[in-house]
């Protein structure tokens, strides 16, 4: 008899889903792995442990998917959580006023790398999300941190989109300052 937790469950999918991805997105969490992010926002260790993390509280949300409204894509927000942060590495650099790291960008990265990769496009269907939700996702995900801060027309097209109620869920998964 083997017995496994359900992170090693969690970390057997996400090593199984990484697998099969694109060498493009492989490399993209490998160069990840030595970023350190800002401590008061990400206390965990680098950006790719950031990235498992995320993926693994989507997994959670998805093997509860059956108390969920059937419009919730589980699949869409595992993707998300892969795909957020991938272009962090990429749009690292120091804020010259505060002197912290910060990668602005890094959220339209995401979105401009699936919109624009048909093999990655594919990669997200075959496990049966879509990649239009998850890129739109991907792009949201730091605007919907300041949603109350936004004019009402902006606010109100987020909040229109078929996908916020994923958004906002999704918005839970990132948070690494609360308890999940």
């Amino acid at each position: 008899i083997v017995y496994m937790t359900i992170d090693d469950l969690f970390f057997a999918k996400f090593r199984a889903l990484i697998k099969t991805a694109p060498q493009i997105i492989r490399d993209l969490l490998a160069e990840n792995a030595d970023l350190r992010e800002r401590l008061d926002f990400h206390p965990e260790l680098n950006t790719l442990e950031h990235i498992r993390i995320v993926t693994f509280r989507a997994m959670a949300i998805d093997s509860l998917k059956q108390a969920l409204p059937d419009d919730i894509g589980t699949t869409n927000l595992i993707f998300s959580g892969i795909l957020h942060d991938i272009g962090k590495k990429r749009c690292a650099k120091i804020n010259p006023k505060t002197h912290k790291p910060t990668s602005p960008g890094h959220d339209k990265f995401a979105a401009d790398l699936i919109n624009q990769n048909i093999a990655i496009q594919a990669w997200i269907l075959q496990w049966g999300a879509d990649p239009h939700t998850v890129a739109w996702i991907c792009q949201q995900h730091m605007r919907i941190k300041r949603i109350s801060q936004m004019r009402q027309t902006k606010r109100t097209a987020i909040e229109n989109h078929p996908n916020y109620i994923e958004l906002v869920i999704f918005s839970l998964l990132d948070n690494m300052l609360e308890d999940f």
